[in-house]
């Protein structure tokens, strides 16, 4: 190659360099480059900040947002109001006492039994009496139970086509069911009534109604002399022994051989004591015992069990009645009862259960949950102050009050130190031996 030709080949390559800097580059992949101009008609990007600002204007605040919830929140209030049921006293329960039954008025059952041809008008007219506290104790209950069932017995009419022994027992299945929906049966109201039904099943099919009406009676009358009537005579004799001049007596409540034992001792034994009777509300029935007492010319000291502990550094001896003796030998008796008791035991004064041997169960019970009696409502809800208005009223429709009445407590028994029976003074350890005797019999 000349040096013309080598010239001329260097500034044709000069020349492709100045025209290849002022086009764009293109790619090796052989796509078209991309137009980088932009139209006249159309936005400019928003930068960050505007998109921000943006942002905030069309979210709404937490307090507009709030504002537009809260209608939706009031008309799910009004909503629940308006199905919201009322709370009455039937429907309002306790949990921890939710499976005892309620307390019902006695109002509300005797209207749909009076014309129940099921039910004799005797035991109507005693299902009344319970639920009024006509009668009251355990004793009374169960001494007028027998006497109605002796009425019920006598005007049986026994079929032609029937067994006495299976038709009367049929019959008297719905009266118990009825005297039940006014006041749960007590241990000994049990006991009677399961001594009753053997007597009835053991009823000979071979007699006469009439002989086997004769002979249920006789032993219902029976049961009432050896196992109420000289048991309790028994047992105020052998409560009477247990008094000594000097003593000062506490008792809680008011029981009718407790009554009779202080009667006794002061009247006929002519024994100086002075008895402390310990009451509460709302049945105040120590106040009947009271008046009793001052009849008989006793010297009394009343006081609530609010002021055990005061009065109790002056009582020798603390002696109660029992609704019921269980068989690890607690006393089932009026709420209030086990209070008494625990705080004589912390005084080394000992406790004196009277209860008859018919009171005695073969269960067992630790606490005052498990089983008891709801009472009426109303009576922890009045006071004795007739110019003024009762307590708590209108808690039926409160639905945060919750009034409970209960009936009985439980007494461990290692807060008693003897039990006086008929057949004498024993431990409360040596109940279930005698449990166990009356049942081999």
């Amino acid at each position: 190659m000349t040096k013309e030709e080598r010239k001329a080949l260097y500034s044709k390559q000069v020349d492709n360099k100045k025209t290849s800097g002022n086009t764009p580059h293109v790619p090796s992949t052989g796509q078209q480059p991309r137009k980088q101009s932009i139209k006249s008609d159309q936005a400019p990007t928003p930068s960050v900040a505007q998109t921000k600002n943006q942002e905030a204007k069309q979210q709404p605040s937490k307090h507009q947002d709030g504002k537009q919830q809260q209608p939706k929140l009031q008309n799910q209030k009004q909503l629940g109001q308006k199905n919201k049921v009322e709370p009455t006293e039937s429907t309002k329960q306790n949990r921890l006492f939710s499976h005892l039954d309620k307390y019902v008025h006695p109002d509300n059952r005797i209207n749909t039994a009076i014309n129940d041809p099921k039910l004799h008008p005797i035991i109507v007219q005693l299902g009344l009496q319970y639920a009024t506290g006509a009668i009251r104790g355990g004793n009374a209950r169960t001494l007028a139970l027998l006497i109605a069932l002796k009425q019920v017995t006598s005007d049986y009419v026994q079929l032609d086509t029937e067994i006495m022994n299976r038709d009367f027992g049929n019959k008297i299945v719905p009266m118990i069911d009825y005297l039940k929906q006014f006041r749960p049966l007590s241990v000994g109201m049990g006991n009677a009534l399961r001594h009753i039904k053997q007597k009835i099943f053991k009823l000979n099919p071979d007699l006469s109604a009439n002989e086997n009406k004769n002979k249920l009676v006789e032993d219902i009358d029976i049961f009432i002399k050896e196992r109420i009537t000289v048991a309790a005579e028994q047992i105020v004799n052998n409560g009477v022994a247990r008094i000594t001049n000097g003593d000062v007596i506490m008792t809680y409540a008011r029981s009718e051989v407790i009554e009779k034992i202080l009667t006794r001792a002061h009247c006929d034994g002519g024994k100086r004591f002075r008895v402390i009777i310990v009451d509460s509300r709302p049945k105040n029935e120590g106040r009947e015992l009271l008046n009793r007492l001052l009849i008989a010319g006793v010297d009394c000291t009343y006081v609530y069990i609010n002021a055990v502990s005061h009065v109790m550094k002056e009582v020798t001896k603390v002696m109660i009645g029992a609704n019921s003796m269980l068989s690890n030998g607690s006393v089932y008796s009026r709420i209030g009862t086990a209070p008494v008791c625990m705080m004589a035991n912390s005084y080394n004064v000992p406790v004196l259960v009277c209860c008859e041997t018919y009171k005695f169960s073969e269960g067992t019970q630790l606490d005052s949950i498990t089983r008891n009696e709801l009472g009426d409502p109303h009576e922890m809800c009045t006071i004795e102050r007739n110019h003024m208005k009762p307590v708590l009223m209108g808690h039926e429709s409160n639905p945060n009050i919750h009034v409970l009445n209960l009936t009985y407590d439980v007494t461990d028994m290692q807060f008693v130190d003897m039990v006086i029976t008929e057949v004498g003074s024993i431990p409360p350890t040596s109940v279930a031996v005698i449990v166990r005797e009356y049942r081999q019999k």
